[in-house]
């Protein structure tokens, strides 16, 4: 009998240690799944709230957070106004754009908006996104990244 005591005394350890490891697995594998990968386009980590232009449909525009992506829609017989960051009526935005600087260029590539230092050109697909650094931040070309305001020299 004490030889039977002796065996699932020892015994119950293991057991745990077993059950403890399976579920702390499980519980990793859980976290994992759930992680997402951010938007090449959208600025991350960063809680600061980003928007662009859609190229392709001037009555849309994208909203970044926290490295997503996300679809917006302006509402009837109205268009993204990428200056003003809010959907306005149609004599009072650009839409077509004049040119691509992304049509030669690799996706993943970002490039300098030569109007405003506080955006940037984003390449996907040959074509041109719209984005723009969080606060504080402008675009530094040498790094390709948005850096603070006092690490690069601003000429727009």
């Amino acid at each position: 009998m004490n030889k039977l005591k002796e065996a699932v005394s020892s015994a119950v350890p293991v057991f745990f240690f077993r059950i403890t490891f399976v579920v702390t697995a499980a519980a990793l594998v859980l976290q994992y799944a759930n992680a997402y990968i951010p938007d090449p386009l959208c600025p991350f980590p960063s809680k600061t709230t980003t928007y662009f232009a859609n190229p392709n449909d001037c009555s849309q525009f994208y909203e970044c957070y926290e490295g997503r992506k996300f679809t917006m829609y302006c509402n009837e017989n109205l268009l993204w106004n990428q200056d003003k960051l809010q959907c306005d009526y149609q004599q009072n935005v650009r839409c077509a754009r004049q040119e691509n600087p992304c049509e030669d260029q690799l996706d993943g590539t970002y490039l300098e908006n030569p109007d405003d230092c506080t955006k940037f050109y984003a390449c996907e697909g040959h074509k041109t996104f719209d984005a723009q650094c969080p606060t504080g931040s402008v675009w530094n070309q040498q790094i390709r990244i948005c850096d603070h305001i006092t690490n690069v020299t601003c000429k727009k």
